[in-house]
Formats: C-alpha cells, sequence, structure tokens
C-alpha cells in the first residue's frame, strides 16, 4: 500500500514535534531535514513504515540511543497479562471462543504508541476491553476463515505490539484447541522498532512455549515482503491461512495477493477514511475481499 498525501502530513508532523524536542536547534533542523532526504528518496509505491526505521538511524545520530520503548513495552506486557486470566474465563464461557478471543486480540491492537504516541492510556484500554466482546465484527469474513481452517494445515500469525501480544496469545490457544492439525507460526519483528513485539516479547509472554516463533528479520513497523527474511518469506507463500495484525501490516502486506486475514483497529486519518468509520473502531478483512 503506497505512502498517502495524508501519512505524510501526519508523518511530518510527528517528526517535527521529535525535533523541537532537541534542545540543540541545529541538529533539530538537520533532522528535520533528514526526513524530507527520505521521503524524497522513497520508491513511488513504498509504504509508510519504511521511514521509521531510516529515521531512527537519523535520530541516534544526532541525539543518541533511547531506551524508550523498552520500558514501555514490559509494562505494556505486565499490564495487559495482570488481566489475561480473567479476560481467559471470560473466552470459556462465551458461545464461541475463538470469535472472543479475535475480539479481544483486535481491540489490544489499541496499544500503538507508534500510531497513537503518548495518547495511549490505561482508561481507554480498560473501556475497550470492557466493552470487546459487544463490539461487531464482519462475521461474512469470520466464517470463510473458520472454513479456511478446517481444511488449513498452516496459519502463519504475524503479531505487532506488546501488550497485544498477550491477547493474540489467548486467540492462539483457542485456535489450537479447535484446530489441533493446524501448524501455527508466530511471527515478531526482527528487530526493535517502537513499540512492536519481537522475540523477547515473545518468550517474555510465553507463546514461545505454545507454538514456534520467528522473525521477520525487518525492523520495519510491518511485514514489509522485499524486506523480509527467506524463513519467513516461505512460510507465508505456502500458508493456508495468514492472520496479520495491525495498521502496519496492511500497509506492508495489501496487495501481496495472499490469504490474509486483517485485524486492526483504525487508529489514523488515513485508516478512518479509508473504512469511512470513527476512531478506533475494529476491523477484520481479507485480502481479496477488501
Amino acid at each position: 500500500m503506497r505512502l498517502q498525501l495524508n501519512c505524510l502530513k501526519c508523518l511530518f508532523d510527528r517528526h517535527f514535534q521529535r525535533a523541537c524536542a532537541q534542545p540543540d536547534r541545529e541538529k533539530a533542523v538537520e533532522y528535520m531535514m533528514e526526513f524530507c532526504r527520505i521521503v524524497g528518496d522513497l520508491e513511488p509505491d513504498a509504504p509508510a513504515p519504511l521511514i521509521a526505521p531510516r529515521m531512527n538511524d537519523v535520530y541516534e545520530r544526532l541525539f543518541g540511543a533511547s531506551d524508550k520503548y523498552e520500558k514501555i513495552k514490559k509494562r505494556s506486557n505486565d499490564y495487559v497479562e495482570a488481566k489475561a486470566e480473567n479476560i481467559s474465563n471470560i473466552i470459556d464461557q462465551s458461545q464461541d471462543p475463538i470469535l472472543a478471543a479475535l475480539k479481544y486480540a483486535r481491540v489490544g491492537n489499541y496499544i500503538d504508541y507508534a500510531a497513537l504516541g503518548d495518547d495511549v492510556s490505561d482508561e481507554t484500554l480498560d473501556e475497550l476491553l470492557d466493552s470487546a466482546l459487544d463490539d461487531d465484527i464482519n462475521m461474512d469474513e469470520y466464517r470463510r476463515m473458520m472454513g479456511d481452517l478446517e481444511t488449513a494445515k498452516s496459519l502463519v500469525y504475524i503479531t505487532d505490539n506488546a501488550g497485544e501480544i498477550v491477547l493474540d496469545r489467548l486467540l492462539i490457544e483457542r485456535l489450537m484447541k479447535r484446530f489441533p492439525q493446524l501448524d501455527i507460526t508466530v511471527a515478531v519483528r526482527g528487530n526493535p522498532i517502537a513499540n512492536d513485539a519481537t522475540r523477547e516479547d515473545a518468550a517474555y509472554v510465553g507463546i514461545d512455549r505454545l507454538v514456534r516463533v520467528v522473525d521477520n528479520g525487518s525492523r520495519i513497523a510491518g511485514t514489509y515482503l522485499p524486506d523480509i527474511g527467506d524463513e519467513l518469506r516461505g512460510l507465508l507463500d505456502s500458508a493456508d491461512v495468514i492472520i496479520a495484525k495491525g495498521q502496519g501490516n496492511f500497509e506492508t502486506m495489501h496487495g501481496c495477493g495472499l490469504n490474509v486475514y486483517y485485524v486492526f483497529l483504525c487508529k489514523c486519518e488515513l485508516f478512518r477514511t479509508m473504512f469511512k468509520v470513527p476512531q478506533l473502531t475494529g476491523m477484520f478483512v481479507n485480502e481479496n475481499r477488501v
């Protein structure tokens, strides 16, 4: 999905604020000049997530490294883990545990510091979790996915953010129980980028004790097929079903033609406009029918 005009404005504003927070004004100007250069050098069909890792390199060169997201990720994992047992009980008491777990996993996509920045709050997350089962979902697509999984041999589940990955685990556990024939692989980011989940996060919340975990070999905030490692690319190409969490995965994968079910909340103007929905509306769409 190529870079859109409103993405450019959003990215410019975000990096402008980042530059303004620096006391060295000359370096701040250099930072924004680098932003303009990087955007200008992008290929016409490049998706927006390609910009973040390049700008992080510029930031570290000019201002030094930051461990901000390392602390945020641990806190997010711990915060959601503390709620996991109660949510798990609610899921198991529901009429359709996979549907219930899917709704909770979708709500977890709120924990996105790249898209929402410091606007992410415990209060809003709690409200979303409390109302998760009341949220609408495209039941036609859900029935199609369940039908696909009945005959599928392989599933690749692409995660997005730390914290959210705890709720992904609850869904994966139900998928394993309902479809024991499935060979499930969980994919995470290859290197730290914002608060996206990595191998360390998957291990921290115990997903690696359930299924195989692979990283995508990339630090792009998504799954940009030209940049991922051979192992994951082979798994995706041969997968019967793919579940991809988050806006970044939609931005980088849409158009791939694979059997991808995208699960995310609409958190920015581009997605609200694209799907004609209010802020934080949950989406569940298939690559070949969206």
